[in-house]
């Protein structure tokens, strides 16, 4: 009888996609985009714009599709840059009715949008409520749990285990 193979951890990309032309922009709190997420684990909760890296791809190649797959927005590759890694564990304890267990390791990437054009558009409605322009500091608050927002898990992993981690101004 063989043994069963262990589930293995999801590895997924996150991207603070910075807008450093935006009014509010100073590289002590960046500015940059968020959405609420629907129909996947994580409903209701806000995220950056993300998804799974696909066999073979490059962190960057993958944070440059999710953001045009989400967004419409294009970034240029020499725009993306590594930021950190976070290993996140969510989900129900497996019982009937409850969403299966995830283990997830988020390797989070900086992508700059130069402003130009029109702004992100939601292109996945069934996934995400819409996008908006957060504040560094406003995630914070939101991480802190005043009810405001519940972010999703593996944003609240980065801020509790990397919050000394800023995302760069690219300047």
């Amino acid at each position: 009888m063989s043994t069963p193979t262990p589930p293995h951890p999801r590895i997924g990309v996150g991207i603070f996609l910075l807008h450093p032309t935006h009014p509010l922009f100073t590289p002590a709190s960046p500015i940059f985009l968020m959405g609420q997420r629907l129909g996947s684990h994580g409903a209701g909760m806000w995220a950056h714009p993300g998804g799974h890296l696909e066999f073979g791809e490059e962190l960057e190649e993958c944070a440059i599709r999710e953001v045009e797959e989400e967004t419409g927005l294009c970034l240029k590759r020499e725009d993306v840059r590594f930021l950190t890694a976070t290993n996140s564990f969510f989900g129900g304890d497996g019982k009937e009715g409850q969403e299966e267990r995830k283990h997830y390791v988020t390797i989070w990437m900086v992508g700059r949008w130069d402003g130009r054009g029109e702004g992100p558009r939601n292109v996945e409605p069934e996934k995400c409520a819409g996008w908006e322009w957060v504040l560094w500091d406003d995630m914070k608050r939101y991480a802190e749990g005043n009810g405001e927002r519940t972010l999703f898990s593996p944003v609240t992993d980065l801020l509790r285990t990397r919050g000394e981690v800023l995302p760069p101004s690219f300047e």
